[in-house]
């Protein structure tokens, strides 16, 4: 019988090609493996069985042992990535649901800036984002894939009568950009290519001095007013003021839309994240007294993902992500 060349006798083709198949079924299957669950990142812990709460902490991350963020402040998911502005890093941190480390985004410094500074973060399609950099006092859109050779960085309102002064917060709805800009208190309204559309709230005595977070649902755009410890409610086509939520705050920062469209208000002052219905009204809050292992520090951005039920919330003091779990009380 003959044998190939190299090959030791006894070997038969058919056996050789099935080691073959064999091996390539186990790489492929290790891939999978991966790549469905990635290296990195923290375990986090469902709602117990036995349990009817409404809120329960699921953990944090970077992981203990890694290094703490630097400041982090905004944050923002989208397509199973969270996305973080590390402020004193300069940079957007990229992680998965479970905290991988997914890359980083650095920001390109402007001209005669120090340095750059995210702060606020949105989303913006299915590809880009839109950040507050306070050091260089303008807005950019980048490229959201960390992997991008470039950001490739549009600036808005850089110069010009209708340019950014001193933004603080930006939200996004589909195409539309808007900017709080605490330099003449108003919030502006850019096209996605960063060209400016028109100024939807002009400031006044009930314009929010210092809005801290931004956003956008049914028709009204609501900004924490920081200064003044409330939240002002917008009309986004009239731009004239809708109220103020009842109750008060001690420092509002970021705001975002949540479980069953209410809104979660972070309260850095207060250390808590509240969830509210889009008439101010109590629905649920997260704080110390949801786990001991939960406390937050010092939280400033928060974003919500539906697919998980999870709330995402950054403390600025213990340079963490806080994961908490939360779902609609009976």
């Amino acid at each position: 019988m003959a044998t190939f060349k190299g090959m030791s006798r006894g070997v038969r083709p058919r056996t050789l090609l099935g080691i073959i198949a064999l091996i390539i079924i186990a790489a492929a299957i290790v891939v999978a493996v991966l790549l469905y669950y990635p290296r990195g990142g923290v375990e986090l812990v469902g709602f117990s069985k036995e349990s009817t709460a409404t809120v329960s902490y699921a953990g944090m991350f970077p992981a203990e042992g890694e290094p703490n963020l630097l400041n982090p402040l905004g944050i923002v998911s989208r397509a199973g990535n969270i996305y973080v502005s590390e402020s004193d890093a300069g940079r957007i941190r990229v992680f998965g649901l479970r905290g991988q480390d997914e890359g980083s985004i650095v920001l390109p410094v402007r001209a005669g800036a120090p340095t750059a500074y995210p702060s606020d973060i949105a989303t913006l399609g299915t590809d880009r984002l839109v950040v507050v950099d306070n050091s260089g006092s303008r807005i950019l859109i980048l490229d959201a894939d960390p992997k991008a050779k470039s950001p490739g960085a549009t600036v808005i309102g850089e110069s010009g009568a209708n340019g950014v002064k001193s933004p603080t917060a930006v939200a996004v709805d589909g195409e539309t950009i808007y900017v709080a800009d605490g330099g003449d208190l108003t919030i502006k309204a850019y096209g996605s290519d960063g060209a400016y559309l028109r100024t939807v709230v002009k400031g006044s005595v009930n314009t929010a001095a210092y809005a801290g977070g931004l956003v956008m649902l049914d028709g009204t755009l609501y900004a924490t007013d920081s200064n003044a410890g409330r939240m002002v409610m917008f009309d986004i086509a009239t731009g004239t003021t809708k109220g103020t939520f009842p109750g008060s705050f001690a420092l509002p920062r970021g705001v975002g839309v949540g479980i069953a469209g209410d809104l979660l208000v972070v309260d850095t002052f207060q250390r808590v994240v509240k969830l509210l219905s889009p008439a101010g009204a109590p629905v649920d809050v997260i704080d110390g007294s949801t786990d001991s292992e939960g406390s937050l520090g010092s939280p400033r951005g928060t974003t919500w993902v539906a697919s998980t039920g999870r709330v995402y919330v950054t403390d600025a003091q213990a340079g963490r992500v806080v994961v908490f779990n939360m779902r609609v009380s009976d």
